[in-house]
């Protein structure tokens, strides 16, 4: 159980099967790596992933149909279930590990999960 110790180092995150998997974004190493990299020498802590949910989005990508951005009904449905996995996991206190700005997640607290800080993925 990860609710022991103290404040988890957590990561959710929306994969893009074409950049996460097979490198198509040009980037050597994905944010998961750098997540699993911090996780490893800290020793402790979570990662989320969050598959896509449209089952034609490798191919709308390819065929450059879908736009990058994400609805907001999306992301809040994505929020939800990380949320979910990671009081199932235990977690209770977080420092999130990500590049975006230090922002606050409405409803975290509703399933009981508290974000206690930020890291950055940046190398």
């Amino acid at each position: 159980m990860c609710s022991d110790g103290g404040p988890v180092l957590a990561r959710v995150h929306a994969t893009n099967t074409l950049d996460d998997i097979f490198g198509a974004g040009g980037h050597r190493e994905t944010l998961v790596h750098k997540a699993m990299d911090i996780i490893g020498r800290e020793g402790r802590g979570v990662i989320v992933l969050i598959r896509e949910s449209k089952p034609d989005a490798i191919s709308s990508r390819l065929t450059r149909e879908e736009k990058p951005e994400q609805s907001g009904q999306q992301r809040l449905i994505e929020y939800g279930i990380g949320a979910q996995i990671l009081l199932d996991l235990g977690v209770r206190e977080m420092v999130l590990l990500s590049n975006s700005p230090a922002r606050k997640i409405v409803g975290l607290e509703g399933y009981g999960l508290k974000v206690v800080g930020h890291r950055s993925l940046a190398s």
